[in-house]
């Protein structure tokens, strides 16, 4: 959109189709500017394809600030909300709070009442017209180069410091000043901006210098415009921008691509398991096998492992059990760490055992460890190659 359209909403906040408001369009690619004060109801010609941005009596809402320096949003708005309610003394649920951070660091705020910002969206969308954004007029107040300031409109008027802006009927102006006289020094002069010809004031601890103006005071701050300012349109109330349109769009396509590549990822990892799985069936099975060759059916290698080494367990108390002579087998080995075992079985109460060593004087060396612990060893066979002897060994049971 290469233009932004900008109505005016009236500082009694309650109008109609037929209200006459002020309108100010600006091509920001030829800065071509057009204005206008018509009916409400004839303003969607001006508004198509713009940014329609709607400008709020600062009568209409409450503005301050907060150094609430919280990350969590949700833990920050539930401050903000308490902090509110003690100063507005209102039941903050009926209040719509907007918010955001600014150059120092603390945050600008906004609050309306959400009924009359309710109220005020469905009367522009009767007219079809859709605002984006939402600003109020002393926001658009502060961005004038002076320290100080008044713009001037028959009853109310605004005024801008170097800290803030106001906004106040006219008669109450000596009032404010002598409000603002205890917190920070006046100037000695005021530009005053105003459509009335003929203004004086009485009783005022300053000078005004006043300027007539010709062009509506609205355009004067549709003018100061900056896109960084607070729009009050967010939570419940944020537009549906083409920006937020593709914001949500691409939410969309991202968490689409993240669902489909986790449930990609999963589908993966459950292959793969599965996989381990049967190779971990066909592992248990051969080592069933190995442990008990008499078995002839294996349905489930793991239960089927617990009940023979259960069953192995009840011999231990044997002399020729299978755990009294594996463990004289460990002790054994330990004595010799040039003993390397390839295999061994259980078999007919003797434990049948394949290694290899550096000789046959260490393969003897060996048997005789075992014998020392009252184990009959017997060397079955013992070969030579690659330079280490292969031997199998069958030791079966203690003697006493």
């Amino acid at each position: 959109m290469d233009a932004l359209f900008f109505i005016e909403l009236p500082e009694q906040g309650l109008f109609d189709v037929n209200t006459k408001l002020h309108w100010y369009k600006k091509n920001t690619q030829t800065n071509l500017v057009s204005s206008g004060y018509e009916p409400l109801n004839t303003l969607q010609q001006y508004a198509k394809e713009s940014q329609c941005i709607g400008i709020l009596a600062a009568t209409l809402s409450y503005e301050t600030q907060s150094p609430l320096n919280i990350k969590s949003r949700k833990q920050r708005e539930q401050a903000l909300a308490y902090d509110l309610e003690e100063q507005l003394s209102e039941d903050v649920e009926l209040l719509h709070i907007a918010y955001q951070k600014n150059a120092e660091k603390t945050l600008d705020i906004n609050v309306i009442k959400k009924s009359l910002l309710k109220q005020l969206l469905d009367t522009l969308s009767t007219a079809d017209i859709e605002l984006q954004a939402l600003i109020s007029e002393t926001q658009l107040l502060n961005q004038f180069t002076p320290d100080w300031l008044i713009l001037h409109h028959e009853t109310q008027l605004l005024l801008k410091t170097p800290t803030t802006s106001y906004a106040s009927e006219t008669d109450n102006l000596g009032v404010l000043l002598e409000l603002l006289a205890e917190k920070e020094s006046l100037p000695k002069t005021i530009d005053v901006y105003s459509n009335t010809p003929s203004l004086t004031f009485d009783n005022l601890p300053l000078t005004l210098n006043t300027k007539p103006i010709d062009t509506p005071l609205f355009n004067q701050l549709c003018e100061h415009y900056q896109p960084s300012l607070l729009n009050i349109l967010q939570g419940e109330f944020q537009a549906h921008t083409q920006k937020t349109w593709r914001t949500i769009q691409l939410t969309a396509i991202v968490s689409f691509l993240l669902i489909g590549s986790l449930t990609a990822f999963q589908l993966y990892q459950n292959q793969q398991l599965n996989k381990q799985s049967d190779h971990l069936e066909q592992q248990s099975i051969a080592l069933y096998k190995d442990s008990f060759p008499k078995a002839k059916r294996i349905i489930n290698p793991l239960s089927q492992m617990r009940s023979g080494l259960k069953s192995l367990q009840k011999n231990q108390t044997k002399r020729d059990g299978f755990f009294p002579l594996l463990a004289a087998l460990s002790r054994a080995t330990q004595q010799h760490n040039d003993i390397n075992l390839s295999h061994f079985q259980f078999h007919k109460q003797a434990l049948l055992i394949s290694l290899s060593t550096l000789s046959l004087e260490k393969l003897e060396l060996f048997k005789h460890s075992l014998m020392q612990q009252n184990i009959n060893a017997e060397i079955s066979s013992a070969t030579k190659a690659d330079n280490r002897v292969l031997a199998q060994l069958k030791i079966t049971g203690i003697t006493r």
